[in-house]
C-alpha cells in the first residue's frame, strides 16, 4: 500500500474497516512489512474492546501499541489477561490493575461470568483473575517481608483502599491472600486481623501472617527506620487546604501510623468530620475524642431502643469499626 497516493491509501483503509477486520485479518495486516504507518495507526485506532486482547497477546503488535491498547482498555478483563500473558506488558498490567477502582475490578469478573467466551477463558470467571489482582496490588514487594523484604510505605493512599477492598470483598483464593499479606506492613496486617471474623479465614491468615514475622524477630533490623516529622499548626496554616494533610495523616499506614494519627487528632485543624473517618477504638484512647465520639453516641440513640440494642450489637466482638459506619447503622436503626 506505501506506492499508493494517500487518499488512496485512506480511502482503501475506509473501506476495509467498514467491512468488519476479523482477528485474524488484522494480525496479518499488522505482519505486513510494506503496511504504511498511516494505515497501521488507523488499523489500531478502530479496534474495539474486544479485539483488542488477540492483538495484545500477538507480537504483530508492537510493545509499544500493546502497551496503547492496554491503557485504552483498562477495565477490560481479557486486554489485561493478554497483557499479563506477554512478558514486555506484564508489569505495565500489574500496574493497571493496581491501580483499578473496586468497582471496576467487579466489572470485569461479572462480565467474564457471564461471557459467551467463558467457555475459551474460564479463568476470567473463576479464580485466576483474582488472584491476579491480588499480585498487582503489591507488585513492588517481590520478597515476603519474613524472608527479608524490605519495604517502605506507599505514597498513594488508593494502594491502600485497593488492597482494603479486595480484602473485603475481593472473595480472592487463598494462594493469593497469603501472597498478600506476606507483603503488607505489620500495622496493615495488624489492622487487617482486629477488623476481620474470629475464627474466619482472613482472621486466621492474618494469625499466620503475624506468626510468620514472629519467628525471624531478626529480620525486622532491615527495614528502614525514618525519623516521624509531622507538620505543626503553624505550617499548617500556610498551606492551602490543612485538612487535606490531616486527611493523608489518618490514612497513613506502616512506620509511625499511631504518631500520625496522634498527631492529626491534636491539631487545631482537625474536624469531628475528619475524626470519624477512623476507627472507634482508635478514637476511644483520646483524650478529646473519646468522650467526643461517645457524647456523638448518645445523640445518635437518644430514647431510641431499636438504635441502643444497634449500639450493643456493634460492639459484640472488637473491630476496627469506624466510626462513620458505627453512625450511620444507628441512625439506620427503627
Amino acid at each position: 500500500m506505501p506506492e499508493l497516493p494517500a487518499e488512496g491509501r485512506r480511502q482503501l483503509t475506509t473501506r476495509l474497516l467498514d467491512h468488519h477486520v476479523t482477528d485474524q485479518d488484522s494480525v496479518a495486516l499488522l505482519r505486513r512489512k510494506d503496511l504504511d504507518s498511516d494505515t497501521r495507526n488507523a488499523l489500531l485506532d478502530s479496534v474495539p474492546a474486544y479485539r483488542a486482547a488477540s492483538l495484545v497477546a500477538d507480537d504483530a503488535c508492537t510493545p509499544e501499541e500493546a502497551l496503547a491498547l492496554l491503557h485504552r482498555f483498562r477495565t477490560t478483563g481479557y486486554v489485561i489477561k493478554a497483557a499479563l500473558s506477554r512478558v514486555e506488558t506484564r508489569e505495565a498490567a500489574h500496574k493497571v490493575i493496581a491501580t483499578l477502582q473496586y468497582l471496576d475490578a467487579a466489572k470485569m469478573w461479572t462480565d467474564g461470568r457471564g461471557s459467551r467466551d467463558t467457555a475459551q477463558n474460564p479463568d476470567l470467571a473463576g479464580s485466576a483473575l483474582r488472584e491476579a489482582l491480588t499480585r498487582a496490588a503489591v507488585f513492588d514487594r517481590a520478597t515476603p517481608l519474613f524472608a527479608g523484604g524490605v519495604t517502605k510505605p506507599w505514597t498513594d493512599l488508593r494502594r491502600y483502599r485497593f488492597v482494603d477492598l479486595l480484602v473485603d470483598k475481593g472473595k480472592i483464593p487463598e494462594k493469593g491472600l497469603v501472597h498478600l499479606l506476606d507483603r503488607l506492613d505489620l500495622d496493615h496486617v495488624q489492622d487487617l486481623q482486629a477488623s476481620a471474623r474470629k475464627r474466619g479465614r482472613l482472621y486466621r491468615l492474618c494469625t499466620q501472617a503475624l506468626e510468620k514475622r514472629r519467628r525471624t524477630p531478626s529480620l525486622s533490623s532491615t527495614e528502614t527506620e525514618s525519623p516521624a516529622v509531622f507538620p505543626a499548626d503553624d505550617e499548617l496554616s500556610a498551606m492551602a487546604d490543612p485538612r487535606e494533610v490531616l486527611r493523608d495523616l489518618l490514612s497513613r499506614r506502616g512506620q509511625h501510623r499511631d504518631e500520625a494519627v496522634d498527631h492529626a487528632l491534636g491539631s487545631r485543624y482537625m474536624t469531628d468530620d475528619l475524626a470519624w473517618r477512623l476507627p472507634v477504638q482508635t478514637l476511644e484512647r483520646h483524650a478529646v475524642y473519646g468522650p467526643r465520639s461517645a457524647a456523638e453516641v448518645v445523640r445518635i440513640c437518644g430514647d431510641s431502643p431499636a438504635r441502643w440494642q444497634a449500639f450493643t450489637g456493634a460492639w459484640t466482638r472488637p473491630t476496627a469499626l469506624l466510626a462513620t459506619t458505627l453512625f450511620a447503622r444507628l441512625r439506620a436503626a427503627a
